[in-house]
C-alpha cells in the first residue's frame, strides 16, 4: 500500500483535518488546521475483504487509526491495525461519510462539537454515538493530499483506492494481451495474402503453357495459270484456265398442216 495516494481526513464542520498529535501524545489524534503539519496529517487507506471497510495508516509513524473503546468519550490514537466501516446513512452532506470501528459499531469518529480552534492549536478527537444534531461533528471528507481536486467520498474514493489500482493493472495487462493477439492475427493475414498472391501468379502462367506452339508461316508464290510444283512438305497449287463458252443449238418446232 506504499504507492497509495495520501489524503486528508477532513471534518465537514470547519475543514479541520485528522492528525497524529505532536504534543507529547504519540497515541493521540487531534483535529487541526490543515497545513500545520505534513506527514502527521496524511493518511493512506488499506482495503479489507469486506466492502466499505478500511484501515487508515498515518504516514508519520506508519501506525493505524485506533479507537480505544466503544462508548462516548472513548479516546482515539494510533497503534495496531483496526478496521473501520464507512457509511453515508443519515449523512446529508454530499460525498461525506462517517466512520465506525468494526470492533465498536455503536460509536463514530468525532471531533469535539465543532468548536473552532486558532491556527496552530488542536482539539481532541474521540468517539461518540450517532446523534443527528451532531452530524457535522461525526461526518468526514476524504480529500487528496496533492490538492488535485476537492472533497471526495470515502466510500467512492479511499475504499476503492487499492482496488482501482489493481483493476488498472489488470486492464493494462489485458490491453497488452489484446495488442499481442491483434499483431499475431495481422502477421497471419499477411502470410495468407502473400500465399494468395503467389497462387494467382501461378494460375496466370498455366494457360500460357497449354497453348500449342505457333505454326510456321508458308508463303506461296504467284502462278500464271499453270500447275506449279513446290518443294516437298509444301502444298501444290493448281490454277485452272477460265471455263470455255458453251454453244447452244436451237431446234425448230414444226407444226402439222
Amino acid at each position: 500500500m506504499s504507492e497509495a495516494t495520501p489524503f486528508y481526513l477532513a471534518s465537514i464542520a470547519h475543514g479541520h483535518v485528522l492528525a497524529r498529535s505532536p504534543n507529547g501524545q504519540p497515541s493521540g489524534v487531534v483535529a487541526q488546521n490543515r497545513g500545520d503539519q505534513d506527514a502527521p496529517q496524511k493518511w493512506v487507506a488499506e482495503s479489507a475483504d469486506e466492502e466499505n471497510v478500511i484501515a487508515l495508516r498515518c504516514l508519520s509513524n506508519n501506525e493505524y487509526l485506533h479507537a480505544n473503546g466503544g462508548t462516548n468519550w472513548s479516546t482515539v490514537g494510533t497503534g495496531e491495525k483496526q478496521w473501520w466501516r464507512l457509511s453515508n446513512n443519515n449523512v446529508t452532506a454530499p460525498g461525506a461519510c462517517h466512520l465506525s470501528p468494526v470492533d465498536h459499531p455503536g460509536v463514530f469518529l468525532n471531533h469535539f462539537q465543532g468548536i473552532r480552534v486558532a491556527k496552530g492549536q488542536s482539539m481532541k478527537v474521540h468517539m461518540w454515538q450517532w446523534e443527528q444534531p451532531n452530524e457535522f461533528c461525526l461526518t468526514w471528507y476524504f480529500v487528496p493530499a496533492d490538492g488535485s481536486f476537492g472533497p471526495q467520498s470515502g466510500i467512492s474514493g479511499a475504499v476503492q483506492e487499492e482496488d482501482s489500482k489493481t483493476d488498472m493493472a489488470a486492464k493494462f495487462k489485458e490491453l497488452e494481451d489484446k495488442i499481442a493477439r491483434q499483431a499475431e492475427k495481422l502477421e497471419d493475414q499477411k502470410a495468407k495474402l502473400k500465399q494468395h498472391t503467389e497462387n494467382r501468379k501461378e494460375q496466370k502462367k498455366e494457360p500460357t503453357k497449354a497453348l500449342p506452339p505457333p505454326q510456321a508461316k508458308i508463303t506461296v508464290p504467284a502462278t500464271n495459270g499453270v500447275t506449279d510444283k513446290v518443294k516437298k512438305d509444301e502444298c501444290k497449287h493448281v490454277v485452272l484456265p477460265p471455263p470455255r463458252k458453251i454453244r447452244r443449238k436451237v431446234v425448230g418446232i414444226v407444226y402439222a398442216q
